[in-house]
């Protein structure tokens, strides 16, 4: 499995979840600053991969043939249709934002990352079945 990201726009990846998942040993490092900073993950099946806030089609991206993972709760009803795709599955996390600057923010960041790395892991031992 190639993983890709993007959204229906390009902001900027959230620092308070870059936080959570190097404290849970992501090896994520900023390559370059700025208003969209770039990463790169310290992994040996994405070495060369820019890391960074983008839409769906954006040029890195692949235009057909993969499947759409809607991962925030409002996305799959915000995102009718994403050109290309082959297949869709909405997960729906509910984005942690809402406890951005409250004594349990660190707490609900780490935890999303734990739930989505949980239901992906499951969602691809299933792929047999595609």
């Amino acid at each position: 499995i190639r993983a890709y990201s993007g959204g229906m726009e390009d902001t900027a990846f959230n620092v308070r979840m870059v936080k959570a998942m190097r404290n849970l040993g992501l090896g994520l490092q900023m390559i370059q600053d700025g208003v969209n900073p770039i990463y790169q993950l310290d992994d040996t099946f994405y070495p060369d991969q820019a890391l960074f806030s983008k839409a769906y089609n954006h040029v890195q991206n692949p235009n057909e043939g993969f499947m759409a993972l809607m991962v925030c709760d409002h996305a799959d009803e915000n995102c009718p249709l994403v050109q290309g795709m082959k297949y869709r599955i909405p997960l729906r996390y509910v984005d942690p934002k809402a406890y951005d600057d409250t004594e349990n923010e660190e707490r609900a960041y780490t935890e999303k990352v734990f739930e989505i790395g949980r239901e992906i892991y499951y969602l691809f031992n299933g792929l047999s079945s595609f």
